[in-house]
């Protein structure tokens, strides 16, 4: 699964996009997103010693066992 989401100026999380779904599991899914969007603010990116907006990625694998 791959999300993809942005860092405001204040650290906070907006715009989060699953990219890469896992196809097989749609809760899980909007549950990754809750959790996303209840995050702690991020340290937002710097540029010229002022805070901006950046773009981030993460990958989360996941390994389900069946029994």
């Amino acid at each position: 699964m791959l999300i993809q989401f942005d860092i405001l100026e204040n650290g906070k999380v907006d715009g989060i996009v699953i990219t890469q779904k896992t196809g097989w599991c749609p809760t899980l899914e909007e549950q990754v997103r809750l959790v996303f969007q209840n995050m702690p603010k991020w340290k937002p990116a710097k540029q010229n010693n002022k805070s901006i907006k950046s773009t981030a990625k993460v990958t989360l694998a996941w390994h389900l066992d069946n029994d």
